[in-house]
């Protein structure tokens, strides 16, 4: 049998928003609409609530590493520094090799 969750229990538990973030994604249609209990008291569906949850999208923390500082791509924090220090040493080699010939 299906369950009425409150807005406090869907703020609560569910979703990590505020209540004026739930109820634009109610109004965008992001996000199931409450049904009526009585005049002042509405109420999600638990069957609807966890169906919408089964349609978001996998998150993939991976998908872009290249220049991430988080996962040590070429801007990791002294990541890029360390790229202009080996660039200058090579400028500086292949100069000092050419003035040697």
């Amino acid at each position: 049998m299906d369950r009425f969750l409150s807005e406090k229990v869907i703020l609560g538990e569910i979703v990590p928003w505020g209540r004026t973030t739930l109820w634009r994604k109610v109004r965008a249609g992001e996000f199931p609409p409450p049904r009526a209990l009585s005049e002042h008291r509405k109420a999600w569906l638990q069957s609807e609530v966890a169906d919408w949850i089964s349609t978001r999208p996998v998150a993939n923390a991976y998908r872009s590493t290249e220049g991430s500082a988080i996962f040590g791509g070429p801007r990791a924090i002294g990541g890029i520094e360390a790229e202009i220090e080996a660039h200058n040493q090579a400028c500086i080699d292949a100069s000092r090799s050419g003035d040697s010939e």
